[in-house]
């Protein structure tokens, strides 16, 4: 969608790149946006027969986030949307299109209990299987440098909680929670007249065989990845700002680079887990390839809080503790702002 000037008729410089679900129309969501607008909002293209929409729409926000302003808006004239956009939204439906089958199929078998067996592979599965790793690899290359641009962006920052459209420090409210561990310990006679047996959940891990690891094809880049320190934050950063200059810049446009890389190899990953899956059927596992064992697990015991906080209102009274709110740090997915030259 794009919104034009009623005054002169002139179409603007932002584009929104969003969805619509089956229980709306393009016409539906024009009003939403229309709403207390004084510009006009057009629908520019609409690219109907998705499969798999919310995937699709993330994709384009990554792959086109150099210019992501806000939200679903984007810095965009009408060329670059039909030569750029509306290109690769179109090759993307194709490839959801073409793998749409496979994708639901392995989404079905996934809730299905597994036979028990294995058979082996053809060479067909193990070229997939070889596919998956190199993909597998390719992602955890791009988290660790990902890992590395984040961790360069936040040094940078050091000790401030804001740089205007680059970085926000908050902290969640305090909260009051019930110690079961407290309480358990302090009386276990009691904690156990509340533990009833629950149904166990349903194992469906799915695991490609082998592969090669970053630690061994790129020890430098591992090792620096791994050497990054942890997150650390404190109450005095919050409401200490730092002025946006061209170093932050730089170093949050690198950070939605590598974010950028790492989020555009999750379609890639999905095509080639939905093959495998597929393939292995209701196998436990394909030798040498993949294992995909699906089975309901046992039940276990499980404390019961709100029936004790019903029935031992004092008790529970008792292990009430407040819990202090975390510290978020959010880096700006958008540049609201125009680069430094």
């Amino acid at each position: 969608m794009r919104d034009l000037d009623y005054l002169t008729g002139q179409k603007g410089p932002y584009v929104k790149i969003g969805i619509v679900r089956k229980d709306k129309s393009t016409e539906a969501r024009i009003k939403e946006h229309q709403t207390g607008n004084p510009r006009g909002i057009i629908d520019e293209f609409t690219l109907t027969d998705v499969p798999f929409v919310e995937a699709l729409e993330t994709q384009l926000h990554y792959h086109f986030n150099e210019r992501w302003i806000a939200g679903e808006w984007f810095h965009m004239d009408e060329e670059f949307v039909k030569k750029h956009v509306l290109k690769e939204a179109k090759r993307l439906r194709k490839e959801q299109l073409k793998f749409e089958a496979q994708i639901n199929s392995a989404d079905s078998l996934s809730t299905q209990v597994s036979n028990g067996e294995t058979r082996k592979p053809t060479k067909a599965e193990l070229k997939l299987r070889d596919a998956h790793q190199q993909v597998k690899l390719d992602i955890e290359t791009a988290n660790a440098r990902l890992n590395i641009a984040k961790s360069q962006l936040l040094q940078a920052i050091g000790k401030y909680g804001l740089v205007e459209g680059v970085f926000q420090l908050s902290k969640s409210k305090d909260a009051i929670k019930f110690d079961a561990t407290a309480f358990k310990s302090a009386n276990q006679a009691l904690y156990d007249t509340y533990c009833f047996e629950k149904e166990g959940g349903f194992q469906k891990t799915f695991k490609v065989e082998g592969g090669p690891k970053l630690k061994n094809e790129d020890e430098t880049l591992y090792n620096k990845s791994k050497a990054v320190p942890k997150e650390s934050y404190s109450n005095a950063q919050l409401g200490k700002d730092k002025k946006r200059s061209k170093k932050f810049e730089e170093l949050h446009w690198a950070y939605l680079e590598a974010l950028r890389a790492s989020k555009l190899l999750d379609w890639e990953l999905t095509k080639l887990e939905a093959q495998l899956k597929t393939n292995c059927g209701h196998y436990d596992a394909i030798d040498e390839t993949c294992t995909w064992v699906r089975k309901q697990k046992d039940s276990t015991m499980s404390f019961d809080e709100k029936l004790f906080e019903e029935k031992e209102p004092k008790e529970y009274l008792k292990y009430l503790k407040v819990k202090s709110g975390n510290f978020i740090g959010k880096i700006e997915l958008t540049r609201a702002y125009q680069p430094s030259l």
